[in-house]
């Protein structure tokens, strides 16, 4: 017990410490990889009693955590509180807001594309995409539970790592009617410079790229401060704006098409209040009472989709 409460006072002091630098020497930003880095802010976590010190590149604008736990850690985040539950409650909202994204959907992949969905989770947007007529459908998830279901409504989920999948002998021939989509799963990634080699690798040359992610330059954002819902930490390792986005695609060879923003989902506002008021839940079991409020938010709150400017939305293709 004893070397647990050091180890959390050590993460502590090293974070502040950290904020106290008004620049932090020899820290490459993770997109650009120039070392003008300076301390943004220090946020608390509702997964742990840690602070989590943020840097901002002055370069490309990039936000990332300079004090990020190590796999164990965050492995025992995603296995015991991390809540998949509460977003399975509002799934009818995150399916409705993926459904307004059909018409950029169909402009870049045609019904014949390869579809490969990255987290793919309950599969919400993997029913959105088969209603739309698309039959070539693969997902991706860590979570035993929400893959099984995938597969017990018929799709071809494996259940593991993109990296994992690589290795499985699937058919990795190149065209250009593949696709890559990456609904709020960037900002997970540990190595982004692996990730990407890989996503690149796998897409080849005019292959597409679908990314749905938070946007650390939102209003909101400025406004909220520490307690924007979207930081998430330590399970948001990374935070993009629309300057990194577009510096990072850049540079890993894709070319952007589009960008726009849109509000956040209804998960958000109550991450924000759980913020402000410090609650953190103790296992992701939620009970009956906690999800009748969580589908009450969503209710309510799902419509500031059209009025804020929280998620990114970015197609890139291959060159």
């Amino acid at each position: 017990m004893r070397n647990a409460e050091e180890q959390e006072i050590r993460h502590y002091y090293q974070a502040s410490w950290l904020l106290r630098s008004a620049v932090i020497l020899d820290i490459n930003c993770p997109v650009c990889k120039q070392k003008n880095i300076e301390r943004f802010r220090n946020v608390s976590s509702i997964y742990s009693n840690k602070l989590y010190a943020l840097g901002s590149c002055e370069d490309c604008g990039h936000i990332f955590i300079l004090n990020p736990p190590d796999k164990d850690e965050l492995g025992s985040i995603y296995g015991t509180i991390y809540n998949y539950q509460a977003h399975l409650a509002i799934g009818n909202e995150k399916q409705w807001r993926f459904r307004r994204l059909k018409d950029v959907i169909r402009k870049i992949a045609p019904l014949d594309a390869r579809i490969l969905d990255i987290g793919c989770g309950y599969g919400r947007n993997l029913n959105v995409l088969k209603a739309m007529g698309y039959s070539n459908l693969i997902g991706i998830e860590i979570n035993a539970k929400a893959s099984e279901s995938c597969r017990e409504n018929g799709f071809d989920v494996f259940m593991g790592e993109f990296s994992e999948w690589l290795n499985t002998g699937i058919d990795k021939t190149k065209n250009r009617h593949t696709c890559i989509l990456l609904s709020h799963i960037l900002e997970h990634i540990r190595d982004l410079d692996d990730f990407f080699n890989k996503v690149s690798d796998f897409l080849g040359s005019g292959g597409q790229l679908i990314l749905m992610l938070p946007n650390a330059g939102s209003v909101t954002a400025r406004i909220l401060g520490r307690h924007w819902g979207w930081w998430q930490s330590p399970v948001h390792l990374h935070h993009f704006t629309i300057k990194s986005i577009n510096t990072l695609l850049a540079a890993k060879g894709f070319k952007v098409n589009l960008v726009f923003t849109r509000g956040a989902d209804s998960l958000f506002f109550l991450s924000t209040l759980f913020s402000i008021l410090r609650i953190k839940p103790k296992s992701r079991m939620i009970s009956e009472f906690k999800l009748i409020i969580i589908r009450l938010n969503s209710a309510i709150f799902k419509y500031w989709l059209f009025i804020g400017d929280e998620e990114l939305i970015v197609t890139a293709s291959k060159i």
